[in-house]
C-alpha cells in the first residue's frame, strides 16, 4: 500500500546527491513526509564524528531549506548498504532515496556496488535517479507520465496502487506496461507472431481485470522484447516522468534484486521506484 511520511536519504556529499535531496525535498513538501540525512562513516578508532556532523548539517542547510530534516551519522566498519538497509528497516522508512553513478562507457553497465546491495536488502521502496552521466536539473521536475511495468505475478497489484496513488496526488497520467519476451528464434518467425497475438489479448485481459478491482484509470502499452530494453523504450514514448517497477518478495534467500528489475533500472530514462 502506498505510503510516504517517512523519506531516507544516504548522503556522500557529492554533486549527484545534492539533486537528489532536491527531488527529496519536493516530496517531502507534496507528502508532509520527514527526511531522514544519512551518512555511513568509516570507522577509525582516533576519530570523532563532529566534523562530519557539522558537514551534513551545512549540506542539509543547502539542500533542505525550509524543510526539516534529522541529520543523522553512523561509524561503521561494516558494508555499507546492509547499513543503509537496516537502518531504513530500524526506523520504519517509507522510502530510500539514491543517485546511481553512470560515468563513462563501462560504468554505464553498472550499478554501483552500494545501491546494489540496497536494491538487494532493503524491504522498503527505493528511488534511484536516471543512470546517466549528466543528470538534468530536477529541481523544477513535473509529473506527468508514470509508467508501471508490470510482471503477472501477486506483486502487480502492490504496484499498481503504489503507482496510481502517486499519479493521483501529482495529477498524472498513469500508463501500466508489460513486456512479453520475442520466441522467433523457438518458434520461428509465424509461430512467434500467432503466439505473441495469444498472449497480448490474455494479458490485456489479465490487465483490464486488474484496474476493474483495484478502480483504477490507466492506459494498458503490451511491449515485445527483453524487460529492460523494452519498458525504458515504452518510458521513452511515454516521456515518463517516474517508472515503477517490483523487486523479488523472495527475501532473504537471494537478495530482491532480479534480473529483470536490474536491466530495467539500469536502462531506464527516468527515475525509478523499485518496490
Amino acid at each position: 500500500m502506498f505510503q510516504l511520511h517517512k523519506i531516507l536519504l544516504p548522503v556522500d556529499f557529492s554533486d549527484r546527491c545534492a539533486l537528489v535531496v532536491s527531488v527529496a525535498a519536493r516530496f517531502a513538501r507534496q507528502f508532509d513526509a520527514e527526511i531522514d540525512l544519512l551518512h555511513i562513516a568509516p570507522l577509525f578508532p582516533d576519530r570523532t564524528p563532529a566534523p562530519l556532523c557539522e558537514r551534513l548539517d551545512e549540506f542539509g542547510a543547502l539542500c533542505l531549506r525550509e524543510i526539516k530534516a534529522r541529520h543523522q551519522i553512523v561509524m561503521s566498519d561494516r558494508d555499507v548498504g546492509r547499513d543503509i538497509a537496516n537502518y531504513a528497516h530500524d526506523h520504519g522508512i517509507d522510502l530510500i532515496m539514491m543517485a546511481t553513478h553512470g560515468y563513462g562507457p563501462f560504468r554505464a553497465f553498472l550499478l554501483g556496488s552500494v545501491t546494489l546491495k540496497v536494491l538487494h536488502d532493503a524491504l522498503c521502496p527505493v528511488w534511484t535517479s536516471a543512470h546517466i552521466a549528466d543528470l538534468p536539473d530536477l529541481r523544477h521536475l513535473i509529473y506527468r507520465n508514470v509508467v508501471c511495468a508490470i510482471d503477472r505475478s501477486e506483486q502487480s497489484g502492490l504496484l499498481v496502487i503504489w503507482a496510481a496513488e502517486f499519479t493521483r496526488a501529482y495529477g498524472a497520467k498513469l500508463t501500466i506496461v508489460h513486456a512479453i519476451p520475442s520466441m522467433a528464434a523457438t518458434l520461428g518467425e509465424f509461430g512467434a507472431a500467432r503466439w505473441e497475438e495469444e498472449m497480448r489479448e490474455q494479458v490485456r485481459l489479465e490487465i483490464r481485470s486488474l484496474k476493474e478491482r483495484l478502480g483504477i484509470d490507466a492506459a494498458i502499452e503490451i511491449v515485445r522484447g527483453e524487460a529492460g530494453t523494452a519498458v525504458a523504450r515504452a518510458a521513452r514514448v511515454a516521456d515518463a516522468d517516474l517508472l515503477v517497477v517490483g523487486r523479488s518478495t523472495h527475501y532473504p534467500v537471494a537478495g530482491r534484486l532480479t534480473t529483470d528489475a536490474y536491466s530495467i533500472i539500469r536502462q531506464s530514462p527516468c527515475p525509478v521506484v523499485s518496490i
